[in-house]
């Protein structure tokens, strides 16, 4: 009788021992993969702020290459537009004389 007893005892307890292993493989798996989703969120926002970063940095250096493209074509729209000046000593039929 005694003997029928140590064996169910140690049934009992190689099935409580499989289900402990069972759950703790679970347990881990399922650490794991929380683990990984919160890795791949915090990825997805830093990503995020990083493309956003580099959005903010292309349009600063766009902004000021159009600011530089406008300052050189004000320097080339005043070079080509010469002043005018007229000599009063030079009139014809009373139109000036342009010199340039």
């Amino acid at each position: 009788m005694a003997t029928v007893r140590q064996e169910m005892q140690a049934e009992v307890n190689r099935k409580l021992q499989e289900e402990r292993e069972q759950m703790a493989a679970e347990l881990k798996s399922n650490m794991e993969q929380e683990l990984q989703r919160k890795l791949e969120e915090q990825l997805e926002h830093v990503n995020a702020k990083v493309d956003n970063r580099i959005s903010v940095e292309v349009a600063k250096r766009i902004q000021e290459q159009l600011a530089a493209i406008m300052t050189g074509m004000q320097q080339i729209q005043a070079l080509l537009i010469l002043p005018v000046r007229v000599e009063s000593s030079r009139r014809t039929f009373g139109v000036h004389e342009v010199a340039v």
